[in-house]
């Protein structure tokens, strides 16, 4: 059913059936799994927060190993959602997505990336205040 839901674009549903799905499921990897699976449709559903919530479950039952996989590819998904709502001039939508990532714990890299690309929608929204304060946190 949720395979389903997610052809027909309804991510938010799809999402929370992967997700009561995962909670009963008894086999740790597939439960892994399926909690990433719902953390992705959490993600295109723009539901962030239960994303992020999504991929915390699944690091409770995962070893370290695991840990930075999961979340190496929930962010892979913001990525890629962000290039896909830039690529549809979603920039209301991509805003808060790139906020939300923001905070996410990023490397230095990654973070200029997403610096850059919320300069870019503070200027093309006319967020003036917002693009002041982040072109001048990138002087420093």
């Amino acid at each position: 059913l949720s395979g389903l839901y997610e052809e027909r674009k309804m991510f938010g549903e799809s999402a929370k059936l992967m997700l009561s799905s995962a909670e009963i499921n008894t086999a740790v990897q597939n439960k892994m799994n399926d909690f990433l699976k719902a953390s992705e449709l959490f993600v295109k559903s723009g539901n962030y927060s239960l994303a992020e919530i999504t991929m915390k479950k699944a690091f409770s039952i995962a070893d370290e190993n695991q840990k930075k996989i999961i979340q190496q590819k929930v962010k892979t998904y913001f990525k890629i959602q962000g290039e896909h709502l830039m690529k549809n001039d979603k920039r209301q939508s991509a805003l808060k997505l790139y906020e939300f990532l923001y905070e996410f714990g990023l490397d230095d890299n990654e973070t200029k990336e997403v610096r850059n690309n919320l300069t870019n929608l503070y200027e093309k929204l006319g967020k003036i205040k917002e693009y002041a304060k982040m072109k001048k946190f990138e002087i420093k």
